[in-house]
């Protein structure tokens, strides 16, 4: 093809792609602020109250309270606390709406799961301190499905979000099925989504997920095509030397941005266009390991009564119950007087201590450290989900207390067990043990993606030096992509002008 039609060429594609790229990189120095300028909360970290012994010694048995209530079966149950009292809370399925009853008199708080939340969410709002006044409560709404305000990369459903009639219209979600922070939005927050969600994810298509994706992938390839064409042409030809010709000072200066901004350029479109057809898949939902339910006739008549061993044995912060290999677990939380992390995006990373697992035969429990109970519910969620079988020994288990390249911030919990069961990043899925969950299934395309994207297109080959190099890295990146594309349409509306000039 001639230099003269490549130009050409050049100029049509610029044309036709510059406005989404214009937009795409304005509403990406959104995402800097968006990390940095977030809702003022005091905590990320699940409220922690110790459990004595003597509240359980004096508990109503849980067989009689669920058969008095008309419980036949429950996915779970839970001991937590809530105002000045310690609840049954129980998960008749995991989507359901628990239901609540009190540990001692075995009297059911009917609308407890919205206190609950409205609790939870002053906690991650404002602590536990004994102040006489507190920001009032304006809404609490209940979701069982993702939306533009709280999306997918925030994983958790149902929530709850409770917003403050505070100043800057704050909303806390929480997921009250675990005790656990989700999500926080305020005003601020809001409008950098909703800019950033329309011009640079294109929420306004998520119900097309399919165009969208390919919409957005053709727009890229055609940005690479239209990149590659003009670096060719920066290397190829000259520029004229009547340089106060306003034309050729103009395509002078478009060279020199072409050739500084082509690195930014291809590197976001080559990582967008990988991202946009990854996002066409159907994304993995955190799923439990095991769909067995706890029966209330089989309860044996001493639960709770003999977890008050266990709480004499070792500081205790909850229990929870669950049904595996077809007996009635225990997992016991131990107190430390602190749970999680604070901040999770700034640490990275969390301190916790293992949890403890007795399996009850009749009267009796046997006992699992954290890694025997995990390789149980490995091969449970290996046989009932993805219908595998695995010898007895050959998993590889691995605890996760920060991110790494297979498990990067975007998937949201900390701690989590790594399970290789195989060769491969395919064969390898992550349990959240807390939970009894899977949160997510190895998967290399989406892995192969995470990787270019966060490099390519978040510029992590700058995290050695810090987040706010690597921040600032992506500014300047996006400042010098702005300059190439305004000289570009500079350089057109000047040679339109000649153009016409020429006609007259």
């Amino acid at each position: 093809m001639q230099k003269k039609n490549l130009y050409r060429l050049h100029r049509v594609l610029s044309t036709l792609i510059g406005i989404p790229v214009f937009l795409w990189a304005v509403s990406g120095l959104m995402h800097p602020l968006m990390t940095s300028v977030r809702p003022a909360i005091y905590t990320q970290a699940s409220p922690r109250f110790q459990l004595p012994p003597a509240i359980l010694q004096k508990a109503a048995p849980l067989k009689s309270v669920l058969q008095a209530a008309g419980i036949s079966q429950a996915s779970q149950v839970h001991l937590i606390h809530m105002d000045t009292s310690w609840y049954y809370q129980v998960l008749t399925t995991p989507a359901d709406i628990p239901r609540y009853f009190h540990l001692l008199s075995g009297h059911e708080n009917r609308d407890a799961d919205r206190q609950y939340a409205g609790e939870l969410a002053r906690h991650f709002l404002e602590g536990d301190s004994n102040v006489t006044t507190h920001t009032p409560v304006e809404s609490i709404t209940r979701l069982t499905k993702f939306t533009r305000q709280y999306s997918y990369v925030n994983r958790f459903l149902p929530v709850y979000k409770v917003a403050f009639g505070r100043g800057d219209q704050i909303a806390i979600y929480v997921d009250t099925h675990n005790s656990r922070f989700a999500f926080a939005l305020d005003h601020h927050r809001a409008v950098f989504n909703a800019f950033f969600g329309w011009f640079h994810t294109w929420s306004w298509m998520d119900s097309l997920p399919r165009l969208k994706a390919a919409i957005i992938a053709l727009i890229l390839l055609l940005t690479l095509l239209t990149g590659s064409i003009g670096i060719y042409l920066a290397f190829t030809t000259k520029s004229g030397r009547h340089r106060t010709n306003p034309l050729v000072r103009a395509r002078r200066l478009h060279r020199i941005t072409a050739i500084t901004g082509a690195f930014f350029l291809m590197a976001w479109a080559f990582s967008g266009t990988i991202h946009a057809l990854q996002n066409a898949r159907p994304p993995f939902k955190i799923q439990s390991v095991s769909p067995a339910k706890i029966s209330s006739a089989d309860i044996a008549p001493c639960v709770p009564a003999n977890a008050a061993l266990l709480a004499e044995a070792q500081p205790l912060a909850g229990l929870n119950l669950f049904k595996l290999r077809g007996h009635l677990w225990i997992q016991a939380v131990p107190y430390n007087g602190q749970s999680g992390v604070k901040d999770l995006m700034k640490a990275q990373s969390v301190k916790d201590q293992p949890l403890l697992y007795y399996e009850t035969t009749d009267s009796s429990l046997i006992a699992f450290n954290e890694k025997q109970a995990v390789a149980i519910l490995a091969e449970t969620a290996l046989k009932n989900r993805f219908h595998l079988k695995t010898a007895p020994g050959s998993l590889q288990l691995q605890y996760l207390t920060h991110f790494t390249e297979s498990y990067n911030f975007s998937d949201k919990i900390l701690p989590v067990w790594q399970v290789s069961y195989g060769q491969g990043i395919n064969r390898t899925m992550f349990l959240d043990a807390s939970t009894g969950e899977i949160v997510k299934k190895g998967d290399a395309y989406k892995q192969a993606d995470a990787l270019i994207f966060a490099f390519f297109h978040k510029h992590e080959f700058m995290s050695w030096a810090g987040k706010s190099a690597k921040d600032m890295s992506t500014i300047i990146g996006i400042l010098i992509l702005l300059s190439l594309l305004i000289v570009g349409y500079r350089l057109l509306y000047i040679r339109s002008g000649y153009r016409k000039k020429r006609e007259k």
